[in-house]
């Protein structure tokens, strides 16, 4: 991986920059040891006829918007 971080680094111009970083991007894509995965399967609320209820990962909900 280091000869791609010192490439792209050291490039000039825009065309050699765009091209050292997109093969950095792509050397770390197929030796990442990490597979992010995103599993938000929990359930929040349930109940027929539930209205106003939004929730996202990272705001989680306000119970107050229930109606």
């Amino acid at each position: 991986m280091v000869p791609y971080v010192e490439a792209a680094q050291s490039a000039s111009g825009d065309d050699a920059r765009k091209k050292a970083w997109e093969d950095l991007q792509t050397a770390m894509n197929q030796n990442s040891p990490i597979i992010p995965i995103v599993n938000d399967a929990g359930t929040i609320v349930a109940r027929n006829g539930l209205e106003g209820a939004y929730y996202d990962t990272l705001n989680t909900f306000d119970i107050t918007e229930l109606d």
